[in-house]
């Protein structure tokens, strides 16, 4: 790995932060995303000039889908014990380089006061009196089988197979999204595609602004039961509290383990997950049924699965995990 980063470090000689070092010459240098192209661009050009570096692992799953840690800053602040420990073993990683920060952007969802819920159903519109799932899909980038678990839902609704009225919230990922052609709002179903675009950008140059996250966390605050297949919002649903279920089934269909979305789960950073037992792993659609009748009839049950997937994932920081990693900055500063 060494050999690798010093190849890289000779022969990736981009230029491009040159006149920003020129004109700011900053003391410190702090990258939010180690393992993004500009970042380590941006790193590799601090190091040269012998500036403090500091990086930071943006996600639950980069020390294990990125590929190699190209460039080593400084101090390395990672969100819980989970990723500083991939860190070590598969990058080679000194110990005393990381710092635990918890996650800075869970912050608020701690102390977090939402909307009334007459105002937060007649936002989207829904309607308050009846139980709310919410699903986040996987989307077209993982799999094509959205479409058929959103028709085994309403199929579920129109045979009453529920023990309450309910309704779904249907929220997509910003950049990862099923074609609209697929699936539209309905009585009883509200789609919603988060972000704005960015003008002459790709499909992922898509950004989330403060209200969205707000809207988020008020979803996620409201909503009875969260459905997820592999999405981080599985680790905002139990800082809240809520019973959630994986979907580990391909619709209607019968695939092998390889096109299967049941291979997902088995990625470190959701099996980890997946062993405290903070969701229930649909198997089939009556299970996915089953499932969402047991936690509408009984939302206490997994509760104390859910407490320990927070404590591992925010590393038992709650909402103070900004504070923290502002204050260790400072001290490099002074």
């Amino acid at each position: 790995i060494n050999i690798l980063r010093k190849l890289d470090f000779i022969f990736s000689n981009k230029k491009i932060f040159n006149n920003y070092f020129d004109i700011y010459k900053p003391d410190l240098v702090f990258s939010t995303d180690i393992f993004l192209d500009e970042d380590v661009t941006l790193m590799r050009e601090a190091i040269k000039r012998n500036i403090f570096t500091m990086g930071m692992v943006r996600s639950w799953d980069n020390a294990i889908s990125k590929g190699i840690c190209r460039i080593i800053p400084n101090k390395i602040v990672v969100h819980n014990e989970i990723i500083s420990g991939e860190m070590e073993e598969i990058h080679k990683i000194e110990k005393d380089r990381i710092f635990i920060s918890g996650i800075p952007h869970c912050d608020f969802l701690f102390n977090f006061k939402p909307i009334s819920r007459e105002s937060f159903f007649k936002q989207l519109p829904l309607d308050s009196k009846k139980r709310l799932i919410l699903f986040s899909p996987a989307g077209e980038k993982f799999t094509n089988i959205d479409e058929q678990i959103i028709t085994i839902l309403k199929d579920a609704i129109n045979n009453k197979k529920f023990v309450d009225d309910v309704q779904f919230l249907i929220r997509c990922h910003p950049t990862n999204y099923i074609s609209q052609d697929k699936i539209f709002s309905s009585d009883d179903f509200v789609v919603e595609r988060p972000g704005v675009a960015i003008k002459g950008g790709d499909y992922k140059r898509r950004e989330l602004g403060w209200d969205d996250y707000i809207h988020l966390a008020d979803s996620l605050y409201h909503s009875d039961v969260i459905i997820n297949v592999l999405s981080t919002i599985g680790i905002e649903a139990a800082i809240f509290n809520k019973p959630q279920i994986i979907i580990g089934f391909d619709g209607y269909e019968k695939r092998d383990y390889y096109s299967s979305i049941k291979r997902f789960h088995d990625d470190d950073h959701m099996s980890k997950f997946l062993k405290t037992g903070v969701a229930k792993i649909a198997k089939s659609p009556k299970e996915l049924i089953d499932f969402i009748n047991i936690y509408l009839s009984n939302p206490n049950l997994d509760e104390s699965a859910r407490k320990i997937a927070v404590k591992e994932q925010c590393w038992d920081i709650k909402g103070e995990s900004v504070n923290k990693l502002v204050n260790y900055l400072k001290g490099f500063l002074n």
